[in-house]
């Protein structure tokens, strides 16, 4: 009889109540529990929801502007992942709403725990698309992902009408923000741009000038020659490689790829997209045409300056590229500084990676 009792009062529970998360720009809803912590930035929504371990699990919501091959958007994950020491675990795709839902899973460590990290891109024809990372503890993924899977399956059009597919002829840009209460709001211009058009416009008839101090960089067995301003050493530390000079402030790592002109830029692209949900509003976001280095680099950059989650902000990404080698670069600092300025305007002008002699 008691058993009856609370089997009966337990059907008669109330479902647990439901809040409605809208995006007008994207012209998409979904529903998701009323106790999910849910917080706005200017760039992106951030919802949080419990685990049952007493964890907690973490997707980030940034309407992301994509116009081009779904290719193109995986390779850019990957990109993303290496840039960070992050293996991906798996890349697939799946259907919601009639639309490709492009999926990229990444398992890694971060302060000695096992993180895991679900990306996926819904591949509607819009200018900006739907673009979610899920990340928790990978002992407590397979819960997260269900979870989020079940708040995914309410996910509807305000207007009624199911998405179109994107058809990968336009050209990809960068990330735009949300601002609170909206969702929508942008500090890149709403235009769709190209990307990938690299025209030098300056020094390409020049004579070459080169930094005067020489390291050695070894990519898939082959030595090549790093040059480099005066005052600039290479440091590995920690499987990580930076440049240092004793009077730069901030954190400079850099990379080396044998590429194409358009993977070194579509890189920094990809790095930019990632670095994002680091600033919680941004004041300035300066993308120069592409240009030739005094060194015959290719150079693309992407700057941005603002408010991070303590600390004023500022992230820039660049790489340089010249006859099939490119150095790709990541600089933080905390704040403007005119002397980091005039030492890394030197040091991008003259940094070149060449064949060892």
């Amino acid at each position: 009889m008691t058993a009856a009792i609370l089997m009966t009062a337990a059907a008669l529970q109330e479902p647990p109540e439901k809040m409605v998360f809208k995006d007008e720009a994207l012209d998409l809803s979904l529903e998701h529990p009323a106790d999910w912590e849910i917080r706005t930035t200017r760039l992106s929504t951030v919802m949080v929801f419990p685990l049952k371990d007493g964890s907690s699990a973490e997707v980030r919501l940034t309407n992301t502007r994509f116009r081009d091959k779904k290719e193109v958007w995986q390779d850019l994950q990957k990109q993303i992942a290496e840039s960070m020491n992050r293996p991906v675990d798996k890349q697939w795709e799946e259907l919601i709403l009639s639309v490709p839902l492009l999926m990229t899973r990444l398992i890694y460590e971060e302060s000695g725990v096992s993180k895991t990290t679900l990306v996926g891109l819904l591949y509607s024809k819009n200018a900006e698309k739907l673009n979610f990372r899920l990340t928790s503890s990978s002992a407590a993924s397979s819960e997260a992902e269900q979870t989020w899977r079940q708040t995914l399956n309410t996910l509807r059009t305000l207007s009624g009408e199911l998405p179109e597919r994107e058809d990968g002829q336009g050209t990809a840009t960068s990330t735009t923000g949300t601002d609170a209460g909206s969702n929508t709001a942008s500090t890149d211009d709403p235009e769709d741009k190209p990307t990938y058009t690299y025209k030098p416009d300056d020094g390409a008839n020049k004579k070459l000038v080169k930094g005067k101090i020489a390291a050695k960089v070894t990519l898939a067995s082959k030595n090549y020659t790093l040059y480099m301003p005066e005052g600039w050493s290479l440091v590995t530390e920690s499987g990580s490689t930076s440049l240092k000079h004793k009077d730069f402030n901030g954190t400079l790592g850099i990379k080396f790829r044998i590429c194409t002109e358009r993977e070194a830029a579509s890189a920094v692209l990809a790095a930019s997209l990632d670095s994002v949900h680091r600033f919680k509003s941004v004041a300035v976001r300066d993308e120069p045409r592409p240009s030739t280095t005094k060194a015959g680099c290719q150079l693309a950059r992407i700057k941005r300056s603002g408010e991070g989650e303590d600390n004023p902000l500022v992230i820039e990404h660049l790489s340089g590229w010249r006859e099939g080698k490119a150095w790709i670069i990541e600089y933080e600092g905390r704040e403007e500084a005119q002397k980091n300025d005039a030492l890394l305007k030197k040091l991008y002008s003259l940094l070149v990676l060449e064949d060892a002699e």
